[in-house]
């Protein structure tokens, strides 16, 4: 069986203003999720999703939480495959206003997630992984 694991983390970097504010607007200890799939994660981050080898990845993330699920060589192949076509996709710094907007105003944050703001052209890491979830 092969291994599909989601992660959430956080940066390591206390100048990491985005991972912070989104920390921030959403109560949590972590602001970032990403996909390992072998030795690779599978991240959406500035200016575009990425592939990177998992030391690599270390050296700026703390995972806070990791999911892993066994599955059958063929899922293991469709979910990889998918991964790869959303790597290069442009971040998405709409979303980010957005979430800066319900630090700002929090009574917006009720409207704010119910709005899909992004369609399929740009991407944040909560979207990437839902996408592939």
């Amino acid at each position: 069986m092969n291994k599909i694991t989601f992660i959430f983390a956080k940066n390591k970097y206390w100048w990491a203003v985005i991972s912070r504010m989104i920390e921030k607007s959403e109560g949590l200890d972590f602001s970032h999720c990403a996909i390992l799939i072998g030795d690779n994660v599978y991240e959406s981050v500035w200016p575009k999703s990425r592939k990177m080898h998992i030391a690599k990845w270390y050296k700026t993330y703390v995972p806070y939480g990791m999911y892993s699920f066994s599955c059958d060589e063929l899922t293991h192949y469709r979910i990889k495959a998918e991964c790869e076509k959303k790597t290069g996709v442009w971040y998405s710094w709409v979303q980010i206003l957005m979430i800066y907007a319900g630090i700002v105003f929090p009574f917006f944050n009720k409207y704010l997630e119910k709005v899909s703001w992004n369609g399929h052209k740009y991407l944040i890491c909560t979207e990437l992984c839902g996408e592939i979830a």
